[in-house]
């Protein structure tokens, strides 16, 4: 059965470049943001995508936990 792709932008504080970052590291909707929280998901990207990039800064942790606190 096809599931359509949850999109992320509609989440508060998640934008197109933050939504991509989290579909890169596998998660599939809000509610699995919630279920593993805001620190998990950065140390999930930390590691997958290879360390530190551009654009990780403490306004993407803010954004991440807005976005799972609504």
């Amino acid at each position: 059965m096809f599931q359509k792709k949850f999109d992320f932008t509609t989440c508060i504080n998640i934008g197109s470049a933050l939504a991509k970052n989290l579909e890169d590291i596998g998660l599939k909707n809000l509610e699995e943001m919630k279920k593993i929280g805001t620190e998990e998901i950065f140390f999930r990207h930390f590691q997958t995508q290879g360390g530190w990039k551009n654009g990780m800064c403490s306004c993407w942790l803010y954004a991440i936990e807005g976005a799972i606190t609504n």
